[in-house]
């Protein structure tokens, strides 16, 4: 187990690597901004709603939305669950066979 002053020295290292990775992306994201008009699509607009709407829930000290998303995940289970084609009741989903493929 390495002790804090080799994960410090290793995370020391990393940092120009963070950097240059992190200057990329919004490099390539203005771009993309600009010559491609991302900011025109219907795609990028409901992403930034819904990030602001999420953002603005805690600055106001909202609730966090857990309750909505636990259903929405466990209904994205049962909705799979049900296109492949396996038996599925309320609370659980079962597979009829072993294997999928």
């Amino acid at each position: 187990m390495p002790t804090k002053w080799v994960k410090f020295i290793i995370a020391v290292f990393l940092l120009p690597i963070c950097g240059v990775l992190t200057q990329t992306f919004f490099t390539v994201f203005a771009r993309a901004t600009v010559t491609q008009r991302l900011w025109a699509g219907e795609e990028f607009w409901f992403f930034s709603l819904g990030r602001g709407a999420v953002a603005d829930s805690f600055l106001f000290g909202l609730p966090r939305p857990i309750l909505i998303y636990v259903f929405g995940h466990e209904l994205t289970h049962a909705l799979w669950v049900w296109l492949i084609g396996w038996s599925s009741e309320p609370g659980s989903a079962s597979a009829q066979t072993a294997d999928t493929w």
